[in-house]
């Protein structure tokens, strides 16, 4: 049993136990680094700046980034995550405090309150929170909503975080703080950290290691300027198209969802309590809080919790079982009822080394963006890469083509990158790429260095998608080209910034998408680099191919590019439903058996270059017993001229159930593994009759008897199936 700070406080509240000095608070031998850092310029003799100034300065500091790197090794297997036993030195600490030290530990502050307008830390501020009000917890980035520097380098960033933890352990209770930021797929708050794909890119490359590469280096780097806790992963499951979170989240199958939290916690983590290169992560958020009914982030939800135990509640399960060290509550209620809780804090500090070493670890910052994490992260985005549709070969692209590109994400990292990136909300529109200070890509420049020039380029229409000009040159420019490259954006944003209240799409891109289909004889591609999976309509069905690239990051620009002129095959397949019509927002690929299911694009659809075919599948058993798994599997033949990553995900329906609905498919396993041209791979899975057990409404779990088919890349052309029978025992 786990129990709760608050437990603690209480008590312990009375307790007659202090101490003149706990020894945890004897621990810290470190001194504080010594970092120089550029000072700020001054406006006209003034260094404070205008309250309204959307161009803030540009940090000239940058790491080094050593092209390689290596960092201390600690067994992370097995589970590494709190202990439901308390230290007898953590202990020893609580009962020395008053209730003024307790309360001020459980206390979070944002970091911009303590940046000055100068740029400078408010040393009367800081003072003052650890002194009087003994502030145990520092939230986010000197940046994010306010601060003189647009993105921090790490020594800047570590220069504050640093002097905060010297005014901690020196005055007030003489405890480090923990600093906590949003982590979401890489450090997005520094200057030079390497910036992953999204979570739900990650997602669609159904291969576990690109999440834990993600939460490895977004700790390391994270380490590297003093903040020792991210909030993150998300375990939500995207089963609301309209929610602003959409891009946070995996996708929307708990299966999926699981494995991917299991790995992005294991490289967040690792052996956090041995392992001073690592951080503690976050589950989130508990629970239901990507569900609303109307769509709108923050608005309460309606599940009932058979529902809630069978789809939403196991992703949460699987990141408390790795090990999480800390969880967040939802926003706003679930069946009326508030979702807030308080949590496992003092421990949680030693656990990290506070204690030993609240300070930054100045030899991680030289290793913040390096050329090895970069390739990790373009790694990541090629393997998220979802190709859709392609009629008549129209992909891939050749150099020697005339292709004339649409759309203003063909020359932005912020756009193909979205939110948590540079700031909660994304790079503004006057800095646009300015603070990445070129450790980012474009898929322009990703062209430009496949086919050696400028390719043809005209933006068109705004991220909002409104004409802008050269709207009205794109038909004429289209019937000169051999193919023509529209890719619709959406603007950076989260939470309740970016509400949403259709999925439809401004009608200018309708439009101008449906003039040159219509009007000319050019091939028209579509690529999708959104948030949300935005409508589609008549573009769609007449256009010749479509790739579905999400947000692939500040280093997505390259392999968007190389999978476009087919350097690699792709191989992402669809982690949600992709809705054709407004109503279908909240519809999952797990609908009951009889319902409509009839998205734009299914669960796992995807395909490469290469045309792969599936043999019959082989099971050890075509009767499944509780504690008598079997095994399936299926061989994959690439018939193609390329090598192909290939996804095999495996599928189950129950035919028919006893009183309850079954589900039109579950996913119960997935592999991904390379398959050279010509050449065939044997993919086998253990299946359980324990995994197709089921919530019933009194909330007890339940096994059914009756027929199931087993079927493999369901959604897809390729697909292959199997029937068997379940017995209850």
């Amino acid at each position: 049993m786990r129990y709760s700070l608050f437990f603690y406080l209480v008590v312990s509240a009375d307790l007659n136990l202090t101490t003149p000095q706990p020894s945890l608070l004897n621990k810290t031998k470190a001194q504080q680094p010594k970092i120089d850092v550029v000072g700020v310029r001054t406006l006209e003799g003034v260094t404070c700046l205008p309250n309204f100034f959307p161009l803030q300065d540009l940090d000239p500091m940058m790491p080094k980034s050593v092209d390689s790197y290596q960092i201390p090794q600690f067994d992370e297997s097995g589970y590494i995550g709190p202990s439901s036993n308390i230290d007898s030195d953590v202990l020893e600490l609580l009962a020395s405090l008053s209730i003024e030290d307790k309360v001020g530990q459980m206390v979070q502050v944002p970091m911009w309150n303590m940046v000055g307008c100068d740029g400078l830390i408010n040393m009367t501020y800081e003072n003052l929170m650890v002194e009087k009000y003994r502030v145990g917890s520092v939230l986010d980035s000197p940046s994010n909503n306010a601060g003189r520097w647009n993105l921090n380098s790490p020594q800047r960033f570590a220069n504050f975080t640093n002097t905060f933890q010297h005014i901690a352990i020196t005055k007030g209770s003489k405890i480090p703080i923990v600093n906590g930021i949003d982590t979401l797929r890489g450090a997005g708050f520094v200057k030079g950290a390497t910036t992953f794909t999204a979570p739900v890119n990650i997602g669609a490359t159904f291969n576990p290691i690109h999440s834990y590469n993600a939460g490895r280096v977004g700790a390391k780097d994270t380490r590297s300027i003093g903040v020792h806790w991210t909030f993150g992963p998300l375990a939500d499951i995207n089963v609301q198209k309209l929610w602003s979170r959409n891009y946070e989240s995996f996708g929307e199958d708990p299966y999926l969802i699981g494995e991917m939290m299991h790995a992005g916690i294991k490289g967040v983590q690792g052996n956090y309590k041995k392992d001073r290169t690592r951080i503690a992560s976050t589950f989130k958020h508990f629970i239901g809080y990507s569900g609303p009914l109307n769509g709108r982030d923050e608005e309460d939800r309606y599940i009932p919790y058979n529902h809630l135990l069978e789809y939403l509640a196991p992703p949460f399960q699987r990141a408390i079982d790795v090990g999480s060290a800390t969880g967040m509550e939802a926003y706003g209620a679930v069946n009326g009822q508030d979702t807030i809780a308080s949590k496992r804090l003092l421990k949680l500090k030693k656990d990290l080394g506070l204690f030993e070493n609240p300070y930054s670890d100045l030899s991680l910052i030289d290793t913040v963006g390096s050329a090895q994490d970069i390739e990790l992260a373009r790694d990541g985005a090629r393997e998220s890469l979802i190709l859709l549709k392609n009629e008549n070969n129209a992909l891939p692209l050749s150099p020697g083509e005339n292709v004339l590109f649409v759309g203003p994400s063909f020359n932005s990292s912020s756009y193909i990158t979205g939110a948590w990136s540079i700031r909660m909300q994304g790079s503004n529109e006057y800095e646009k790429d300015t603070p990445y200070g070129g450790y980012c890509d474009t898929i322009l420049e990703g062209i430009e260095g496949i086919i050696g020039r400028t390719p043809n380029y005209i933006q068109g229409y705004t991220i909002e998608g409104d004409r802008v000009s050269g709207y009205d040159t794109i038909v004429r420019q289209a019937r000169k080209a051999d193919k023509v490259v529209f890719l619709f954006g959406e603007k950076p944003g989260t939470e309740t910034a970016a509400i949403i209240k259709t999925l439809r799409m401004a009608e200018d891109q309708y439009n101008i998408a449906k003039r040159v289909i219509e009007e000319t004889i050019t091939s028209v591609i579509l690529i999708l680099l959104q948030n949300h999976p935005y409508l589609l309509g008549e573009p769609s069905s007449i256009s010749d191919g479509i790739i579905n690239a999400n947000l692939p990051g500040a280093y997505g620009g390259l392999p968007v590019a190389e999978a476009l002129y087919g350097k690699f095959s792709p191989s992402g397949r669809q982690p949600y439903s992709y809705p054709k019509m407004d109503y279908q927002a909240p519809v999952v690929y797990y609908t009951p058996i009889w319902n409509e299911y009839d998205p734009e694009f299914a669960f796992g659809q995807g395909m490469g270059y290469n045309n792969i075919t599936y043999s019959n599948i082989t099971v050890s058993s075509v009767e499944l017993r509780p504690g008598k798994p079997i095994t399936v599997s299926v061989t994959a033949f690439n018939n193609g001229n390329m090598n192909q990553l290939e996804p095999v995900l495996m599928f189950t329906t129950q035919n028919i159930r006893r009183e309850y609905s079954p589900e039109r498919y579950r996913l119960r396993a997935f592999n991904k593994q390379p398959i050279g041209p010509g050449a065939s791979r044997i993919f086998s899975f253990n299946l359980t009759a324990e995994e197709m057990m089921f919530y019933n409404i009194d909330n007890n779990r339940i096994l059914s008897e009756g027929p199931v088919d087993i079927t493999i890349n369901a959604f897809n052309v390729n697909a292959v199936a199997k029937s068997i029978y379940l017995y209850e025992n």
